[in-house]
């Protein structure tokens, strides 16, 4: 899988990113370190070894030779989910999840080791560079694109994060907090759920949902003519199922 790629990413010595100005095979676009730096899953795997080992011993080789990854690349390089994704740009054809909501749970875990270690050395370096702007690495939510049933593109707003940041955060702290901390005797946050990397349903309720819903309408207002049914009944019931499809 895509996320096993992060993951190794996050276990090795030295990171050089080789991102030389290049023309892409398939679409004739300029690629150099500057398009690397954009898309997600590259960021994932910058994220994922800097979480872990920190930048000392992460490079980037481009056109201009090599170098250390410097502070100001690292910030954007770690915004895994302001990143451009493929499924984006094609507005996840048949309600295919964003790889957006993919990434959650390796991003989440990430920070949970991150947070676990927050007052170590090198733990507090990547915390400290993290907090001030962790609303925005991990946005509860994110604008989904698809086609609606005139073919044009729709977005909604979805749930990503959502509360799950904070859901990590209580874990640990529950996790160090002995018998007499008075975390014990607080109550526990109201906290939202995050994605669940599902199939989405946009397309259906405005395409075979709203069809659907139309064409079972007018046969039970029909059947109630005859045999009592309550169409209004039906038809909410109809409209369900097919939601739920």
């Amino acid at each position: 899988r895509l996320t096993d790629r992060s993951v190794r990413r996050s276990s090795c010595d030295f990171f050089v990113i080789v991102a030389p100005a290049a023309k892409h095979a398939d679409t004739g676009c300029l690629c150099n370190a500057e398009t690397y730096r954009k898309r997600s899953w590259c960021r994932a795997e910058v994220m994922s070894c800097w979480a872990r080992n920190g930048r000392g011993d992460m490079w980037l080789s481009s056109s201009d030779g090599l170098r250390p990854l410097d502070e100001a690349t690292l910030r954007e390089a770690i915004d895994v989910a302001g990143g451009d994704l493929t499924c984006c740009r094609l507005h996840h054809a048949r309600g295919d999840p964003c790889d957006r909501e993919a990434l959650v749970l390796p991003l989440l875990g990430l920070y949970a080791e991150i947070f676990r270690h927050r007052h170590a050395p090198r733990g507090r370096e990547a915390y400290e560079f993290l907090a001030p702007i962790k609303e925005t690495l991990f946005p509860r939510t994110f604008s989904y694109t698809y086609h609606g049933a005139d073919g044009g593109v729709e977005s909604a707003e979805e749930t990503l994060f959502g509360d799950l940041l904070r859901a990590v955060e209580t874990a640990v702290e529950l996790s160090e907090a002995d018998a007499s901390n008075p975390i014990w005797r607080r109550a526990l946050p109201d906290l939202s759920p995050g994605s669940t990397a599902q199939r989405h349903s946009h397309h259906l309720r405005t395409t075979k949902g709203a069809a659907a819903s139309t064409r079972h309408y007018l046969s039970a207002a029909m059947a109630s003519a005859s045999g009592g049914v309550d169409p209004t009944q039906e038809a909410a019931r109809v409209a369900i199922a097919v939601d739920a499809e």
